[in-house]
């Protein structure tokens, strides 16, 4: 099977594994948002029978009330289902094979300036041969220190850059973008 098709297959389930995650995130912030919807309706009702000048304030803090806690309780499903979304996707770099290891390792690789002085990558031992192969694929020739506490991935340092590419740094910055656009989905209603 050549690399392509192993990258093609890898992309297209991550692809098919992200579309169904986004459905299902839809579909839970759907149900959030008509079930806050029904107790903001619930609650305007309650009010309305009041006197007027005390119903006009009431419901002025009901409404800044209700969405605090829509936007807690959204905000929570987000985190929970963000949560659960990442741990997964740590799970598959875990149990990434060697050829989908080294496929990461080279598209992480072409990421890296040509050339740095005095910089060396850092690597666990388990990824040194695998990074070895994706520098030179790349046609980099940094020094390799390998550490036995290294995070699975490598980080690259020199007197003024550091770059990680470990796995968790990758997830950290998946995460900060994936969460800046679900933010702007979920409360673009906010800014008019």
């Amino acid at each position: 099977m050549a690399l392509q098709d192993i990258l093609s297959t890898i992309s297209a389930k991550a692809q098919e594994e992200i579309k169904k995650i986004e459905q299902e995130t839809t579909d839970a912030l759907a149900r959030i948002k008509e079930e806050t919807q029904r107790e903001i309706a619930k609650i305007e009702q309650e009010h309305q029978a009041k006197a007027r000048a005390l119903a006009d304030e009431a419901l002025r803090r009901t409404r800044m009330h209700a969405r605090a806690e829509i936007k807690s309780a959204v905000l929570r499903k987000k985190r929970q289902v963000l949560d659960a979304f990442f741990e997964n996707v740590k799970q598959k770099l875990k149990e990434l094979d060697e050829q989908q290891k080294t496929s990461l390792f080279q598209k992480l690789a072409k990421t890296l300036p040509a050339s740095l002085h005095n910089a060396t990558i850092i690597t666990s031992p388990s990824d040194e041969k695998i990074l070895k192969h994706a520098l030179s694929h790349a046609g980099l020739a940094y020094q390799i220190e390998v550490r036995e506490t290294a995070q699975p991935g490598f980080v690259l340092l020199s007197p003024n850059v550091e770059i990680s590419h470990t796995y968790e740094e990758i997830i950290k910055r998946m995460r900060e973008d994936i969460e800046t656009d679900v933010a702007k989905i979920l409360f673009e209603h906010e800014k008019n």
